[in-house]
């Protein structure tokens, strides 16, 4: 099937250890040339992590996006050998294997935690904590550092770990790892989306502990660098958080705006989780200004959503506001019987925090 054109398999190993190099007129060609040949196309899908054929094609910048691809591919392996050994063991192969010494490694250990920290906090810990260590083997020179260096990389690492922390409900250990992490920050010579990073993990805290002044003016200063930097989709996002934070503070009138806003900054094929924490928060805000019957009608397709992108803190979250929702239309026995559900799952997942949240729900259905 490769008559007319470069194997598909050839292609994606030269972009991978030539992608630097890899003019934007070869890339063109190469994708005029397989369109039409379903198997090169899976192959090229398969090798870089594609969704679609679509989405490979019509990239601006295809040389640094195929290079970073192609480096996550070579990362996972090594990464996924760590899941067999115990913790004390991943500890020591981090601590002792130059191999997970490079950013690159910290990245990949980072964005391993964020996958898990809504259904695994506890494995989402141990991967901040390696990454943490990993990062103090990091050589000074090494290309994929921030400006700051090591230790504004570092900051990086302790947010992560400040943030499951919070979702583990330990605030006490979340404001120590953000308190590390502040001190790697430098303002003036760092990285201005480090900084952004960590403002915006930190307000998720700051809401935790129910500080809504300081948490609205981390996540404010957080879309203003995003938005300062050119970072529309990150800036998107950090809406999306701002907009939750208002939300929970009682003004639905600013949470709203942001939402609005968030929705025209964010590229969904980017992060098609961001699609379902939109969609969450506009039912939640339907829910809050009680309209009820517009909120009921909406559940159906957040819980396909849910399913389908979110983690099953996401599914429970979502039941959580359907009881909410059956509660406003006087629906009492269904919404009695989705919080005892809600609460249980919380309960397994060890989050106390909501248990308690729930719970409160819950007398306030018995007391009316």
């Amino acid at each position: 099937m490769h008559e007319h054109h470069v194997d598909p398999e050839v292609f994606a190993t030269a972009c991978y250890e030539f992608g630097p190099l890899l003019a934007m007129d070869a890339w063109k060609m190469h994708m005029h040339l397989v369109r039409n040949c379903p198997g090169c196309v899976q192959v090229l899908l398969d090798f870089y992590g594609f969704a679609s054929f679509e989405e490979m094609a019509t990239l601006e910048e295809p040389r640094s996006e195929l290079a970073r691809r192609a480096e996550r591919r070579e990362l996972k392996p090594l990464l996924c050998s760590l899941d067999p050994l115990p913790e004390v063991a991943q500890f020591s192969q981090v601590s002792h294997d130059s191999r997970f010494h490079t950013a690159a490694m910290a990245k990949a250990l980072l964005r391993r935690c964020r996958s898990r920290w809504g259904s695994e906090p506890h494995a989402a810990l141990q991967d901040s904590t390696l990454a943490i260590l990993a990062m103090g083997k990091v050589p000074s020179d090494d290309l994929d550092l921030p400006r700051g260096g090591v230790a504004e990389f570092s900051a990086l690492g302790w947010a992560h770990q400040g943030n499951v922390f919070r979702i583990l409900c330990d605030l006490q250990q979340a404001e120590h790892s953000f308190a590390k992490a502040n001190q790697g920050l430098n303002a003036e010579a760092g990285d201005p989306l480090v900084r952004a990073m960590v403002l915006k993990l930190r307000s998720s805290l700051l809401r935790a502990q129910r500080r809504f002044p300081w948490a609205m003016g981390a996540i404010d200063e957080a879309v203003r660098l995003y938005e300062e930097e050119g970072e529309r989709h990150l800036q998107g996002r950090a809406l999306l958080v701002s907009a939750k934070l208002r939300a929970d503070a009682g003004d639905t009138s600013a949470a709203s705006r942001d939402l609005e806003k968030a929705t025209q900054l964010v590229d969904y094929t980017r992060s098609s989780r961001s699609r379902l924490v939109a969609e969450s928060l506009k039912l939640d805000l339907l829910w809050r200004t009680k309209r009820f019957a517009e909120a009921d009608s909406h559940v159906p397709s957040v819980r396909r959503m849910a399913a389908h992108l979110g983690s099953f803190a996401d599914q429970l979250s979502i039941d959580w506001r359907t009881a909410s929702i059956a509660a406003g239309l006087g629906n009492t026995d269904e919404a009695e019987a989705l919080f005892n559900e809600v609460r249980d799952g919380f309960l397994d997942l060890d989050s106390a925090y909501d248990v308690a949240l729930v719970s409160l729900e819950l007398a306030q259905l018995y007391f009316e």
